[in-house]
């Protein structure tokens, strides 16, 4: 399991259609390099982390709605935290 572990959250680049992958592929973006505040860049930031930290090896086909709420609602004790979340995973997957 720890090697399982270390192979996938060292790997030098996210793998194609991973969650990880989608957030290289939001921070590269114009998108994200254009947010005109540093605060909102950086809390942004914190919750891309978190997406490839806690998802990053899932794949983005197999995400659904369903798998969303339950993500959100093991935040429920801090609902900040989960719409911000929300509010982030919502803008990459767009």
């Amino acid at each position: 399991a720890y090697a399982e572990a270390t192979r996938t959250k060292f790997r030098s680049s996210p793998e194609k259609g991973s969650l990880a992958a989608l957030v290289a592929a939001y921070r590269a973006s114009s998108d994200y390099r254009l947010i005109p505040s540093a605060t909102t860049r950086a809390n942004y930031s914190r919750y891309l982390d978190m997406i490839v930290a806690d998802h990053g090896h899932r794949s983005v086909k197999g995400i659904r709605p369903f798998h969303v709420r339950k993500i959100r609602d093991g935040m429920l004790d801090k609902p900040g935290k989960a719409n911000n979340w929300l509010n982030v995973f919502r803008t990459i997957m767009n």
